[in-house]
């Protein structure tokens, strides 16, 4: 198999330029068009010393390299000599050429005594290239190679570090901040230093998607002057994934972090403050905010404008000048573990917004107001749950009084007041003098929630609010009900085990007995327990019980207060007494007479009325059976593991494209590509390619859709001819190019020009072209190889257009090594007993060559067997096969025994495994012309006779 060329790349560290690198200072990436996905991580060495990396990610590649390079000099005014290493991978076989390497030269220029090392050796950037000309290394698929370059530094002060395309586009990446920036494209910064009293406008000004950008606890401060500290804007919304963390960002005149348009964003572990406006500023929809304090702005702490399903979780807002939290026609967005407090006017103000969801929170010390709504819940209740609320005013209703939910049903959480309640439902509500109506509500029963619902304003009800008086019920953590022993009639003990969880006092236990579901009052009571002992309640005497009644104790314990819910145990007193039988047979010996039985049968309880017994008898015979198969191999299967030529051909004469060919037009009103009879090389069809009306550009495309994997060579004829069609010469490219022309893909996606189809006149030519020859041939072909025509013009037939017929494609494929082949199955149908014992198959193999595992050093080839088990083929083996004969294979799985009972399942296949191809000469092979199956059974208790006994043939209940 020949190693896969390489397609066309932007960025490969090998065929890159070298500039300058800054000796202990961060340098730029820079790539052609797409950017690579730069991540940075750091390890420690044997001696706990920090090394960080640098990985690019690109198109199939992953390129390492050092944060620093290594220098070292020998004192001030020597020159330093430098050394930095790349280490790259690549997801497929690539070649290396020596115009990979051409902008080396401009390296060479900017630096003195530069050296290459590479593959072990150190070569000069002219012993590099004739390397590289003359061996053609390859870099492996996922085989990282290592490259380094040595030279001396003659720069002055600061210098880059650069990866530059062949095209010469640059695109900057810079993995590390110092100041205000803006960053344009994707991948993961780190500010290493304060920015402190910034005057810059937009300081970290981010336009690029995909992008972490990490404060590693630094400020970006400002002057107060200044607009924006972070800030994130789109023109149309879309989804950014930016991720903003380890900040502290203050002193911002407009906002600290401002975010418009650009979805899908986290930020995280970011304190803003001391804004002349709002602390957060918020145009956007579907973001995320993690541990976020916001306290000392000016305005708003955290400003929601026409943002829509963002998340808030872990969030400190206080001390901000007018609200913690302000939305503003701001909907579906979900608030939690929020604390807001001590801010200037209200702790959370919504305005117009509706489905909002705030629960799990703290709002108080707020002086207007703890939450204020205006116009809030028209189209979507706002679902407010499980906070606690204390403030002067905790609420206001301003506006049109819309529904809003102000509790969840009763369920087990965190609840906000009482951690020891395991429940939550409403708020809780506080007011700084102590008389909020959760510190003065009535709750008989101490479930943790007040007696009565909480009216906050029309259609605003809290109806679980939760109160100040939960106590924990006392549970019954265990109820055994149980005979003396077990299997007998004798007493059965009902014990239970009662515990109070906040206090050690003992509790009252009580209990109801049923007997076949009917209360046994007589047996029901109460009785002081020890607090957490397994205590005895009650013993239920043998006098009550007797075989088969069902037996049921309902449990619960309580003080004076309260009372646990209940719990059950329940006991079915078994018959222990087994059934006696007394036998008064006839006997004889005389053959063919016949032998009377008799049987009776007496026990305690009831032979009839659970539907009787049954009783049954056999002859005591124990049958066997081999059953065999004939020949089920009519012929000879061969396996062969070598080079094979196929041939793919179309002459359109059933008049449509067939599913191995696609098409497509530019223009999907005008263009015209299919098959048709206005002309054809043979018969009556080709395909026929042009525009349906005159003065429209078009581009027709005709594709195979054929799989022709693992081809290794490819051989294409077609015939040809045009209209008058204008001659547009191909290209290599993506996507589409306007041309006439022939091209060819490996991949699915970049096509290469083959040949330009010409202006060859109405007489239809045979071209022939070897696509294996191409300097770009693929290797070896996989699934995503395709064979394009192409057709660009704008007049219809007969001024323009050109036509394709009897399209020939040879293709030869080379065996490969260790393969499987495609199993064949057999079915048998033989008669067999009921119990299945063993299945026994033959083969016998009239051909075996392994030649091709023995030159590549593999596994021998080999036969497998595989059985159906009525769900799933199961694996039955190697037959062992090492030369010409019978082979036989046993087969004892019970899961295929049972299934087999069944003849539909008795189903089995063969192929052959580990087949190896070398060269013409040896590859393996494999043939047989023989399959047998025997299957062994025996028949247990044949004839097996069973009889009911019932009261219709019973002298009564006990005795028959």
């Amino acid at each position: 198999m020949q190693p896969r060329r390489k397609e066309q790349l932007a960025t490969l560290a090998l065929s890159t330029a070298l500039l300058l690198l800054l000796c202990f200072k961060p340098y730029e990436f820079w790539v052609a068009k797409e950017a690579p996905r730069i991540t940075r991580y750091c390890y420690n060495d044997s001696f706990n010393a920090t090394h960080c990396l640098l990985v690019a990610q690109y198109k199939g590649f992953v390129i390492e390299t050092p944060e620093w390079t290594k220098c070292v000099w020998s004192g001030s005014n020597q020159p330093r000599v430098c050394r930095h290493w790349f280490r790259v991978k690549a997801d497929q076989d690539i070649q290396l050429r020596s115009e990979m390497f051409k902008k080396l030269a401009k390296f060479a220029k900017q630096h003195d005594k530069v050296y290459y090392h590479f593959l072990g050796r150190r070569f000069t950037k002219q012993e590099l290239l004739r390397f590289i000309n003359e061996t053609k290394p390859w870099l492996r698929k996922n085989e990282p190679v290592k490259f380094e370059v040595e030279f001396v530094f003659r720069g002055p002060e600061k210098w880059n570090f650069t990866l530059m395309a062949l095209d010469s586009t640059e695109i900057n990446i810079d993995p590390t901040v110092s100041g205000c920036t803006d960053i344009t494209s994707s991948g993961e910064y780190y500010l290493d230093q304060d920015i402190v009293d910034s005057g810059t406008s937009y300081c970290i000004n981010i336009s690029a998607n995909d992008v972490v950008f990490d404060c590693q606890g630094h400020k970006v401060d400002g002057d107060d002057s200044a607009s924006y500290g972070i800030y994130i804007y789109r023109s149309a919304s879309q989804t950014t994934n930016i991720t903003i963390k380890n900040c502290e960002v203050s002193d911002w005149d407009t906002a600290n972090i401002h975010v418009q348009a650009a979805e899908g964003n986290t930020f995280e572990n970011i304190t803003t403050f001391s804004s002349p406006g709002h602390g957060i500023r918020l145009v956007s929809d579907f973001n995320t905010f993690t541990n976020i304090t916001v306290h000392s702005n000016d305005d708003r702490g955290i400003y929601l404008y026409y943002a829509d399903s963002n998340t808030f979780t872990n969030i400190v807002t206080h001390s901000n000048g007018y609200y913690g939290f302000d939305f503003l026609y701001a909907d579906f967005n979900t608030l939690s573990n929020v604390s807001a407090h001590s801010n200037g006017y209200h702790g959370i103000y919504l305005y117009g917004s509706d489905s909002n969801t705030i629960k799990n929170s703290k709002i108080y010390n707020n002086p207007d107001y703890g939450i204020k709504l205006y116009n809030a819940g028209k189209d979507g209740a706002n679902s407010i749950y499980n906070n606690f609320f204390n403030n002067t005013n905790n609420i206001y209703f301003g506006g049109t009084i819309y529904h809003n939910d102000w509790n969840t049903t009763k369920q087990e959480g965190n609840n906000i007041y009482d951690p020891n309640n395991p429940y939550i439902g409403g708020n809780f509500w506080a007011e700084p003098d102590g008389t909020g109506y959760s510190e003065t509500c009535d709750d008989a029963d101490l479930d943790g929630f007040c007696d009565e619902p909480y009216t906050l304003a029309t259609n605003n009800i809290d109806y679980l609010p939760i109160s100040t008086n939960y106590e924990e019920e006392p549970a019954v953590i265990y109820v055994n009900l149980t005979p003396d022993q077990p299997g007998s009639s004798d007493d059965l003990h009902l014990n239970a085990t009662c515990v109070w969880w906040d206090t050690q006092e003992n509790l009252t236990a009580y209990w109801k007995i049923y007997k076949d579901g009917v209360e046994q009052t007589e047996l029901s009571g109460s009785k002081e327990v020890e607090h957490n002992v397994n205590t005895l309640l009650i013993i239920i005497g043998s006098g009550n019980t007797s075989e088969f009644q069902n037996w049921t104790a309902e449990v619960w314990c309580g003080n004076e207060t309260y009372n646990s819910t209940s719990k059950n145990d329940s006991v079915v007193i078994a018959d222990s007494i087994p059934p006696a039988y007394s036998d008064s047979s006839t006997n004889t010996t005389q053959a063919g007479a016949l032998t009377e039985f008799r049987v009776k049968w007496t026990d305690n309880a009831n032979l009839t009325g659970g539907g009787g017994f049954i009783f049954s008898w056999h002859n005591g015979a124990n049958w066997t059976k081999i059953s065999s198969s004939d020949d089920l191999e009519s012929g000879t299967q061969s396996f062969s593991e070598k080079t094979a030529t196929y041939t793919f051909f179309d002459d359109f004469e059933s008049g449509t494209l067939s599913e191995n060919w696609e098409t497509y037009s530019s223009d999907a009103t005008y263009g015209r590509i299919g098959v048709r009879t206005e002309d054809a090389h043979s018969g009556s069809y080709a395909v026929i390619a042009d525009v349906s009306e005159n003065g429209h550009d078009n581009l027709n495309e005709l594709i195979t859709n054929y799989d022709f994997s693992e081809a290794t060579e490819v051989i294409l004829t077609f015939w040809h001819r045009e209209w008058g069609d204008e001659e547009t010469s191909g290209a290599d490219h993506s996507g589409h190019y306007n041309s006439d022309a022939v091209y060819f893909t490996c991949d699915g996606s970049y096509w290469y020009h083959l040949q330009d189809l010409g202006n060859i006149g109405s007489t239809w030519t045979e071209v022939t072209i070897n696509i294996t020859a191409h300097p770009n041939w693929c290797g070896e072909a996989n699934s995503s190889f395709k064979i394009k025509f192409t057709q660009y013009d704008n007049y219809a037939l007969t001024s323009d257009g050109r036509g394709f017929d009897d399209i020939n494609i040879t293709y030869t494929t080379v065996g490969g090594q260790e393969a499987n082949k495609t199993p064949v199955e057999y079915s048998v149908s033989l008669s067999t007993y009921e119990h299945l014992d063993n299945i026994t198959i033959v083969v016998h193999v009239s051909y075996y060559n392994n030649s091709g595992s023995q030159a590549n050093n593999n596994n021998n080839p080999a036969l497998w067997l595989e059985l159906y088990n009525s769900t799933d083929w199961v694996d039955g083996g190697d037959f062992q096969v090492n030369d010409e004969g019978n082979f036989s294979l046993t087969i004892t799985n019970q899961n295929v025994l049972t299934a087999w009972k069944n003849e539909s399942n008795r189903l089995i296949r063969i192929s052959a495994r580990y087949m190896d191809y070398n060269d013409s000469e040896h590859y393996d092979t494999i043939e047989w012309d023989g399959v047998w199956i025997k299957i062994g059974s025996h028949q247990e208790f044949l004839n097996d006779t069973f009889r009911e006994f019932n009261s219709s043939n019973c002298a009564n209940d006990t005795v028959c």
